[in-house]
C-alpha cells in the first residue's frame, strides 16, 4: 500500500498520543502500515520515555527477542514490556534494513544521526514523507507534496537516477517503484547473482519522483503492451504529453 497516493485523510492531531486501534489480520498478526507503526511507536515513546530518542540499538533489542513470550525494551535501566502491536511496530521499523527508521530519523532537522524522537515523526507527517494523504491539512499537520513536482520532471529525475545506477536500458517494476516511494530504497542484485541487497535512497527528489509516477501509473501505461507491470525509459517519453 502506498502512503504517497492514498486518498484517505487520517486527521493527525499533534496533541493526541494514543496509539491507533489496529485489528489483527487474517494471519493473526498485526500487519501495520508505516503510518500506523510510526504512531504506535510515537505513543510508546511519549508514555515511556518522553523527550528522549531511540536508536538503531533499540530496534536490535527487539529483533533479538524472537521467542513466543513477551518482548521488552530497556528504558533507563528498567525493562518495559511491549504489547503485541507495539512489538509489531518496532519490527516494522526494522524491516528492509531499517528503512522506515532511516526515513524518519531525519524528520526534524533533515540529517540522519541514527536517532529518532517523537518530534521527528511529527515532522515527517507534516512534510509528507510519512502521511501522504491526498488532502492537505489546513493547519499544516499533514500534506501531500506530489503535486509540487510536474510529471515530466518526475520522469527526468527517475531516468537520471536509474540510468546512472543500471544503464540506459533500465527497467523497473511497479513493486520496485513503490519500494523507492514508500521504503526509500530499492533491492538490487549482488555480485554473486543469488542474493539482493537493499540500497537506501535518501534524495527527496528521487523519492518524490517515484511517488508522482505511481500516482500516474495507469496514464503512463495507457495503450502500452506490457500490461502495466514494468516501467522503461521508453515509457517515460509519454510523460511530455500528460
Amino acid at each position: 500500500m502506498s502512503n504517497l497516493n492514498s486518498p484517505r485523510a487520517h486527521n493527525f492531531r499533534p496533541d493526541d498520543y494514543n496509539a491507533p486501534q489496529v485489528k489483527l489480520g487474517a494471519d493473526g498478526k498485526y500487519n501495520l502500515t508505516d503510518y500506523q507503526a510510526a504512531l504506535t511507536v510515537r505513543s510508546w515513546m511519549h508514555k515511556n520515555m518522553p523527550g528522549q530518542m531511540i536508536s538503531g540499538a533499540t530496534l536490535h533489542e527487539v529483533l533479538g527477542q524472537t521467542g513466543p513470550g513477551p518482548a521488552y525494551i530497556n528504558v533507563n535501566g528498567k525493562p518495559v514490556e511491549l504489547s503485541e502491536q507495539e512489538r509489531a511496530a518496532f519490527l516494522k521499523f526494522s524491516d528492509k534494513n531499517s528503512a522506515l527508521f532511516r526515513r524518519l530519523d531525519g524528520g526534524e532537522n533533515g540529517t540522519h544521526d541514527h536517532l529518532m524522537g517523537a518530534w521527528d515523526i511529527d515532522a515527517a507527517i507534516r512534510n509528507g514523507r510519512l502521511h501522504g494523504a491526498a488532502q492537505h491539512s489546513d493547519k499544516g499537520y499533514w500534506r501531500n507534496r506530489n503535486n509540487e513536482m510536474p510529471i515530466a520532471k518526475a520522469g527526468d529525475v527517475l531516468d537520471d537516477f536509474l540510468s546512472d545506477k543500471f544503464g540506459s536500458n533500465w527497467k523497473i517494476t511497479q513493486k520496485d517503484l513503490r519500494s523507492i516511494a514508500d521504503a526509500h530504497g530499492i533491492w538490487i542484485p549482488s555480485g554473486d547473482g543469488k542474493t539482493n541487497n537493499f540500497m537506501p535512497i535518501d534524495d527527496p527528489n528521487i523519492v518524490r519522483a517515484a511517488g508522482v509516477l505511481l500516482d500516474n501509473w495507469a496514464e503512463i501505461h495507457s495503450g502500452g503492451g506490457k500490461g502495466g507491470r514494468t516501467l522503461t525509459r521508453d515509457d517515460l517519453q509519454k510523460l511530455t504529453s500528460l
